[in-house]
């Protein structure tokens, strides 16, 4: 093989990978679903005790916010990154992730929650967002809403 088609076919090759990345899907982010509307009206008849804790918590962080940084997207990022297990940082996310991880070690101090039945209540929070939130930068809509229960 001479030189000049070593050098063509090493062309064509990259050539190749270059389409073959390009058709190739981005690598996805781990999505957090909300749950379902029937497990959340199971949820609140059975569990509203636990849904009280983590929105007492929660509503703390919103009400001690001197930099108005904690809206409902906020909420709903600091419940996503929950369940994705991520700890908390100084974002107003993170914040929430904080404030759940507080009202988790309180909790189970008191009653042991499964690790199932306590991602269940972030998850139908995470509902309970959507419902009452178009989550527009800055609307605390939701954040209000819960503020009159706790």
């Amino acid at each position: 093989m001479t030189a000049l088609n070593k050098e063509k076919l090493l062309r064509q090759l990259s050539k190749r990978q270059r389409r073959r990345r390009e058709q190739r899907p981005a690598p996805a982010t781990p999505e957090v679903k909300p749950a379902s509307q029937g497990q959340m009206n199971r949820l609140v008849n059975n569990y509203q005790d636990l849904l009280r804790n983590i929105e007492h918590f929660v509503v703390e962080v919103y009400r001690n916010d001197r930099s108005d940084e904690i809206d409902d997207r906020a909420v709903m990022e600091g419940f996503r990154r929950t369940l994705l297990g991520h700890r908390s940082d100084r974002s107003s996310a993170g914040r929430i992730v904080e404030a759940i991880t507080e009202a988790r070690f309180m909790r189970d101090r008191f009653a042991p929650v499964a690790d199932e039945l306590w991602h269940d209540a972030i998850r139908a929070l995470m509902r309970s967002v959507k419902n009452n939130s178009d989550l527009d930068p800055g609307e605390t809509s939701y954040l209000d809403f819960v503020s009159h229960f706790v």
